[in-house]
């Protein structure tokens, strides 16, 4: 929740629509982020032959992308913030890949008026 490019612990965004695409930009599967206790946010697609692959994160209306990359690990941002999508990533048989990720935000807001303290006469 604070643009960091991060992922806190306890911070899941559910019912957001995940596509998986081949190389050449072709949608092969969509998903939705589960909303189960636990489970929030996670999304998972299964049975892929070996191959080239991207996954693209559909940002919720009234969110933003975070960062992309921000640090090393497993836990920062995929996606790019223009394109939505994760760089491309090549699994072989029998491999699993659990690290491809897209963090969002709900921008804040600050604002009221300007106006002229006067004296209404009668």
């Amino acid at each position: 929740m604070n643009k960091n490019g991060i992922q806190e612990a306890g911070v899941r965004v559910n019912g957001v629509t995940v596509l998986l695409k081949n190389a050449g930009g072709i949608v092969l599967q969509t998903t939705v982020t589960t909303t189960n206790a636990g489970t929030a946010g996670y999304y998972q697609f299964t049975n892929l032959a070996p191959g080239d692959y991207i996954v693209m994160f559909m940002t919720p209306t009234g969110y933003n992308e975070t960062t992309p990359n921000t640090t090393a690990d497993n836990n920062d941002s995929d996606a790019d913030p223009t394109t939505g999508n994760s760089p491309l990533t090549n699994l072989v048989s029998g491999e699993s890949d659990q690290t491809i990720d897209a963090g969002i935000y709900r921008p804040a807001t600050i604002g009221d008026y300007v106006w002229r303290d006067t004296i209404a006469l009668r």
